[in-house]
């Protein structure tokens, strides 16, 4: 035992510093999102608009205040068109799925009865008792299941009535975004400047060791996800599934479950 911490000691210890270094990480994001979530969201407004920007005052030659108007208004244009057609669809769909979710647990215990009356023989031998408390479990599970997904269906569409909030943050991150486009030139020289030589090596080892690999785990994960969504969704289409814009989003979000998956 001591060998092996002796030959693999210092890999340990690195293992756990970059664990470390990542709960840590996402802990303060965590909490200091909680607190500034128009920062970050005009953080990610700014790296939407910025590079079409840079491409209207670069090449264009258009003011910056002109090339950054532009690209907020096109932004805001998209994602509001967006927003609403992505909304006007997930509602009517969830709706669709959780008024019809009875009738497919109704056809799995049509299923489940077919199903034990064709092995009947070989149920014979199996205590009639035990049979019918499987029945009585499944009706049971069955309809704790449509319950509880119909509730969570139903939340979900109420919650997309009260985002009050978030509109008042997507509002403060455009304004922000905005005035950050416009100075970003003046942000960065002072960055520059008078960032101590401590916090540049933190961020670029942050940056290299666990920025970098967390950015490209969520890609990979979104790629998996993106294809799930797809398959599933081009076979409920082919086989007339309704609600199949629901299902398929749902078997996208369950691929995130480790070893379970879809």
């Amino acid at each position: 035992m001591l060998d092996f911490y002796r030959r693999y000691g210092r890999t340990i210890f690195d293992i756990l510093l970059i664990v470390l270094t990542i709960y840590v990480f996402m802990y303060l994001f965590s909490a200091i999102f909680n607190v500034a979530k128009p920062v970050f969201v005009a953080l990610l407004i700014y790296l939407l608009i910025e590079p079409f920007a840079k491409f209207l005052n670069q090449k264009l030659r258009f003011k910056k205040v002109a090339a950054t108007t532009v690209s907020m208004i096109l932004l805001v244009l998209i994602l509001f068109f967006i927003v609403v057609v992505l909304a006007i669809l997930i509602i009517s769909q969830i709706k669709t799925f959780a008024l019809n979710l009875p009738k497919y647990l109704d056809f799995l215990q049509r299923e489940f009865t077919i199903l034990v009356e064709k092995y009947s023989e070989v149920l014979n031998n199996i205590s009639p008792n035990l049979v019918t408390n499987i029945k009585e479990y499944l009706v049971s599970i069955s309809g704790n299941i449509a319950g509880f997904v119909e509730s969570l269906f139903f939340s979900i569409v109420n919650s997309f009535t009260s985002i009050s909030g978030w509109v008042v943050t997507i509002v403060l991150g455009i304004i922000l975004a905005f005035f950050l486009s416009l100075d970003i030139e003046m942000w960065e020289r002072i960055a520059r400047k008078h960032t101590p030589k401590t916090f540049k090596d933190a961020y670029a080892f942050l940056k290299e060791n666990v920025i970098k690999g967390i950015t490209l785990y969520l890609k990979a994960q979104l790629k998996l996800m993106s294809i799930t969504f797809v398959l599933v969704l081009i076979g409920l289409l082919i086989i007339r599934v309704d609600g199949a814009l629901t299902i398929a989003f749902f078997s996208g979000l369950l691929d995130l479950l480790p070893i379970l998956g879809v």
